[in-house]
């Protein structure tokens, strides 16, 4: 039951947050707190105050303390909404990947290594080679000459 007022007075400040955001300012797992909060709300103690899509277009419940009347529940993204949400998404994972190849730090190297061996921006291609690589004689009398 600590647990449980613990969330109530979390909810007091009237900020929604969903049950992964509870779990995280608690320090708890998130299914213990969706629990919790269900049966927090068969006792009138919150009550969703709206919803937030998340990353793939399905509404997740917003939970605020108090009495009263839920917010209605909204569709489901369209496939052409989910679609835009995942090209989206695979735009910024690419702006961000970029992004940190660019702030990367090139680590120290010693000038001789670069002599030797040559600067880093030469991107490295490994050499494919077709056919056989290594010969081994097949003839039995080789083995007894030696």
């Amino acid at each position: 039951m600590q647990l449980a007022h613990s969330i109530v007075e979390l909810l007091k400040d009237g900020k929604p947050r969903t049950v992964p955001d509870i779990a995280l300012a608690l320090g708890k797992v998130p299914e213990n707190i969706a629990t919790i909060v269900k049966r927090l709300k068969e006792l009138d103690r919150v009550r969703v105050s709206g919803y937030r899509r998340n990353s793939i277009g399905h509404p997740v419940k917003l939970w605020v303390a108090g009495k009263g009347k839920d917010a209605p529940k909204p569709r489901s993204a369209t496939r052409a909404e989910r679609n835009a949400m995942a090209v989206y998404r695979e735009k910024l994972a690419e702006e961000l990947a970029a992004r940190d190849r660019a702030n990367r730090p090139m680590p120290f190297r010693h000038w001789q290594d670069s002599v030797l061996f040559g600067d880093y921006s030469k991107p490295f291609t490994p050499q494919i080679v077709c056919g056989r690589i290594y010969q081994q004689s097949m003839d039995v009398r080789d083995r007894e000459a030696a």
